[in-house]
């Protein structure tokens, strides 16, 4: 979540500002971090011109669901919605944004961060391969769509046959105009190793199934073609980094996915017994290494000879 500060007060879902208000307490060992959007994908065209946006996500798999902590979601006129993982719970649906007061919100969604949701029942539980829709639209302030409406209305899609479930509804007027993806929103903290970036495999990925757009005479459009930037914004190493893949944006619906991406190969193994030069590189506990200066039986990682240049 943009703007967001994960603190021990606030990470029952790991996204809002410090201390909210929160329906369950908060979990004393969640990390303490900025979330970081490593992959966003951006509509290129008139978001005033539509009326609505609908998107499908897989589950993906993390190697490292123990431990990481994730969101996948969407932005639309500054609010946001997604699935959201943490260890302790797994996966659930999550809204947040809602400025203007949670009354008529879905009452299977916990307050969360004093304007958002923790939504349970049928929204939590999820697994890797599970799919969910979310479709915004204009509508007005009884949560009914409407053209022109001055509101923005969420609903969720659990595909478990009960259909389209109302979540919240925001005052639309005031707020950010945008229209994006976050496919992939870690919680890494300052120790990795405590805290680790989510690690997905490319061949169980974070996998975006298909948007449509409404439009201003309330029809639903696929969205297909080049109606997209793609935007990298993965933190430097040694932090994880992700990929898109698959990529197709001449189907109708367009599709693509998002993963780690693998790890190159480790040089030689660290030896205490060798006498290292400038510059030189060695593997060791899993991530490459490069000497700062001339250095013998300095363990990498352990001493200040060596600098970390991520896994491998």
């Amino acid at each position: 979540m943009r703007r967001a500060l994960v603190t021990a007060a606030a990470v029952v879902a790991g996204l809002g500002v410090a201390t909210p208000a929160l329906a369950v307490p908060p979990d004393p060992t969640g990390p303490v971090t900025f979330g970081t959007y490593a992959n966003q994908v951006h509509y290129t065209g008139d978001e005033q011109s539509t009326r609505g946006w609908k998107i499908s996500w897989e589950i993906p798999t993390m190697t490292n669901a123990s431990q990481a902590w994730m969101a996948v979601g969407q932005w639309y006129f500054g609010f946001e919605s997604g699935v959201y993982h943490t260890p302790g719970e797994g996966w659930w649906v999550y809204y947040y944004g809602d400025q203007d007061g949670l009354t008529g919100n879905n009452p299977d969604c916990d307050e969360a961060w004093g304007e958002g949701g923790h939504c349970r029942g049928a929204m939590e539980n999820l697994s890797p391969g599970d799919h969910v829709t979310f479709t915004y639209q204009w509508c007005n302030a009884s949560g009914v769509a409407d053209l022109s409406g001055q509101y923005n209305c969420i609903w969720v899609d659990m595909h478990d046959g009960v259909g389209d479930r109302f979540l919240a509804k925001e005052y639309r007027l005031n707020q950010t105009v945008e229209m994006y993806t976050h496919e992939v929103e870690n919680f890494g903290d300052v120790s990795p190793v405590t805290y680790p970036e989510p690690i997905i495999p490319c061949n169980a990925p974070v996998r975006m199934l298909g948007q449509q757009l409404k439009s201003p005479t309330g029809s639903w459009l696929n969205m297909t073609g080049n109606l997209w930037d793609f935007v990298n914004g993965n933190p430097a190493p040694p932090r994880a980094q992700y990929q898109y893949q698959n990529i197709n944006t001449s189907a109708s619906p367009a599709t693509w996915e998002s993963c780690s991406v693998p790890p190159p190969a480790c040089p030689a193994a660290w030896n205490a017994s060798t006498l290292y030069e400038t510059g030189q590189e060695v593997g060791h506990n899993g991530h490459k290494w490069r000497a700062r200066w001339w250095t013998y039986a300095n363990e990498p990682g352990v001493t200040n000879a060596w600098d970390d240049l991520g896994a491998c």
